[in-house]
């Protein structure tokens, strides 16, 4: 019930007409933000950003991130980066060009890490619970299943030509 609860006052917006995050590429510089980001308050500033951004509860995400890795945006484990513990394949298939060790900057960890929580809570057709599910144990065949690859960011979907079909479809 209150999972529910958290989605009741979230409003979504056509998915094409969802900004698309920009490829970022770790720069190792200091961020802008006068606070480090590297500190609670400025983790939940960079948390209610991104997920105002993709239409995700901040509140819910930031279960995520306490689960993943307890706010140490150095945490790593077994390939998993950061604050969301993402890999840096899965962060590179979505537009990443940095190396791993990018990801263990808060901004960059967050904004693929929220990227692929919003591919997730597409896929689970907005379930929180689903979504969870899909976030830790990967949705690439849901969403290609479903022809959300696009909208996900994991890919291009990819349908048969009216004219591959034809071919295909004839009788013998």
């Amino acid at each position: 019930m209150l999972l529910s609860a958290g989605l009741a006052g979230c409003t979504v917006t056509d998915e094409a007409s969802m900004e698309v995050a920009q490829p970022l590429a770790y720069s190792g510089e200091q961020p802008v933000d006068p606070q480090p980001a590297s500190d609670r308050a400025g983790i939940d500033r960079l948390i209610e950003r991104h997920s105002a951004r993709y239409e995700l509860p901040a509140d819910w995400v930031r279960r995520i991130v306490k689960r993943e890795s307890n706010y140490r945006p150095t945490a790593q484990k077994n390939g998993h980066l950061g604050l969301m513990q993402i890999k840096h394949a899965t962060a590179r298939s979505m537009g990443y060009a940095g190396p791993a060790a990018g990801l263990l900057d808060p901004e960059v960890n967050l904004t693929y890490g929220i990227k692929y929580l919003r591919g997730a809570w597409l896929v689970a057709d907005r379930d929180q619970a689903r979504a969870d599910r899909y976030y830790r144990n990967g949705y690439y065949y849901d969403a290609k299943r479903k022809g959300l690859l696009e909208a996900t960011g994991l890919g291009k979907d990819r349908t048969r030509s009216s004219k591959s079909r034809h071919a295909t479809d004839k009788a013998p």
